[in-house]
């Protein structure tokens, strides 16, 4: 049995790998055995002994393109109104007329239902729920930058037999720097379960050192868990609600969801034209989203030009990150209103310290950009502080 799983592994799943992907449109698949797997990542394990090599891969940084993608809309006429949720809907005969939120009413032509874990129950208040979402927690564990030398590609082992409910997660570098390893799959009664527990950090370290078994374990910086949003299906439900003619479900997106998202929306909107709505060209439509400036991306020359137009350039906040006050106002001037919006465009706090230093001070900038006081400053949904504050500086 011994040498006949090492061929199969060497040769033959390889092989049904590559044919798989060529068959969905993966351009420029490769097979690497040998000495050529050290010579792309050279602290992977020597046991290796072979592995499907795709250069289209590629890494974005989910915070960053959520937020541009914002950005742009805004840009575009689209209103956004945040913390604000949905309790029930106005419907008239098979039709939603309006769209009933804690802060008043929307009326509406088409409703797109792309809830996430909670799209069954939005689904439930229309009268067109035809799925239920059975949250499953993924935790991950995030490794300072000094560590990011030791993987170069995102790495995952093929584990058979294959999993049937998750790509089994792996080894991935960021856009950043970081390294993160994961995630899990766990199912989970609860939709906003979001805890980590000490038994699943050591899941990911003794799954993951197989991979890389000389990696530094001890230079974790943060843990975190999402929730993942799946149908029983477990495949993706974008089409037009059976009983509620104006309503579009785009539900159980998980992974590779945020890969697919592009092509969600054009799909997306290719229904709504099928359900009736008339699209009409926007001919002034801008389609540049300029990003905020960043210090820790500016040469010499560049920094010194900004900081003689605006000195705030020069007051590093997140020193960690090389996060500017300048940085930290531009993300306010653009709809950052507390501290944890603030990490996702600038990444002040995402460093090594992972905001001991610089979380005050962002909340003493958001309190007096905004005008409101240091004690009413949110970290995301809740209260930075609890109880009074001494003095009015920090």
């Amino acid at each position: 049995p011994g040498p006949i799983y090492s061929f199969v592994l060497k040769y033959i799943l390889p092989a049904i790998i590559k044919l798989k992907g060529a068959t969905n449109g993966v351009k420029g698949i490769k097979i690497v055995r040998g000495r050529k797997i050290w010579e792309l990542e050279p602290y992977a394990t020597k046991d290796a002994v072979a592995a499907v090599y795709i250069p289209s891969t590629g890494i974005v940084d989910p915070y960053e393109v959520t937020v541009a993608l914002i950005e742009n809309a805004k840009m575009n006429g689209v209103d956004v109104h945040l913390r604000t949720e949905v309790v029930g809907f106005i419907k008239e005969d098979d039709m939603v007329k309006g769209v009933v939120t804690n802060k008043g009413t929307f009326l509406c032509r088409y409703v797109v239902n792309a809830a996430g874990v909670y799209a069954d129950e939005i689904a439930e208040l229309a009268g067109a729920r035809e799925y239920t979402i059975h949250p499953r927690k993924g935790v991950e564990i995030l490794f300072d930058k000094e560590v990011g030398e030791y993987v170069r590609h995102c790495l995952a082992e093929i584990r058979l037999p294959t999993p049937k409910r998750t790509k089994g997660g792996g080894i991935n570098p960021t856009v950043h720097g970081n390294i993160i390893w994961g995630p899990t799959a766990t199912e989970i009664p609860d939709k906003e379960d979001t805890s980590v527990k000490k038994e699943e950090i050591e899941l990911i370290l003794t799954r993951y050192s197989t991979i890389i078994p000389d990696f530094p374990k001890n230079k974790i910086i943060r843990y975190f868990a999402g929730v993942r949003a799946p149908t029983f299906t477990e495949d993706f439900i974008i089409r037009p609600a059976k009983w509620v003619k104006n309503f579009l479900h785009v539900a159980g997106i998980q992974s590779p969801g945020l890969a697919s998202a592009p092509a969600i929306a054009e799909y997306a909107v290719e229904c709504l034209k099928n359900m009736g709505l008339k699209l009409v060209e926007k001919h002034d439509f801008n389609p540049h989203r300029n990003p905020i400036p960043r210090v820790s991306e500016m040469t010499l020359e560049e920094l010194e030009k900004k900081i003689k137009e605006d000195p705030k350039w020069g007051n590093i906040v997140c020193t960690c990150e090389m996060v500017s006050e300048a940085e930290i106002i531009e993300a306010i001037k653009r709809g950052a209103t507390t501290v944890d919006a603030i990490k996702r465009r600038t990444r002040a706090g995402m460093g090594t310290c992972q905001g001991g230093y610089c979380t005050l001070r962002v909340a003493e900038i958001l309190s007096r950009e905004l005008g409101i006081p240091l004690t009413d400053i949110l970290k995301e949904e809740g209260k930075l502080f609890n109880g009074p504050v001494r003095g009015e500086k920090i």
